[in-house]
């Protein structure tokens, strides 16, 4: 008796889908604590501050940024007045906040933005 040739079956790509839309809900679920979770825990409550700062409207400028997300200038009165910066992505959602607590003219947070590749949108 002779065995039958068996045609070539291809093995089934559903586990390495399955492992790839694994991999992405956890890098998305990790990367849910970018935001103001961040900022606070980066520079502490005056993040609550700039994030106030930029709800309320109160921003000097919006700047884009090269890899499309956007930069505000506020001006943040935290025992003595200083400029903050604050990142958001194309939706307007909070990256994170900065503090530019040795930034006294708002030349200097001009500067940064330049620096930062940054475009002026208004």
């Amino acid at each position: 008796m002779t065995a039958a040739a068996q045609p070539y079956r291809r093995p089934s790509m559903f586990p390495v889908l399955l492992l790839a839309v694994a991999l992405a809900v956890m890098v998305a679920l990790g990367c849910m604590q970018i935001g103001m979770d961040h900022a606070v825990e980066r520079h502490g409550d005056i993040a609550y501050k700039i994030e106030s700062c930029y709800n309320s409207g109160n921003v000097l400028m919006k700047w884009e940024k090269p890899d499309g997300r956007f930069m505000y200038g506020c001006e943040v009165d935290d025992d003595k007045v200083c400029f903050a910066v604050v990142v958001t992505d194309v939706t307007d959602k909070i990256i994170t906040c900065i503090p530019k607590e040795k930034f006294t003219r708002i030349e200097q947070l001009i500067r940064y933005f330049v620096n930062s590749g940054g475009k002026e949108v208004w």
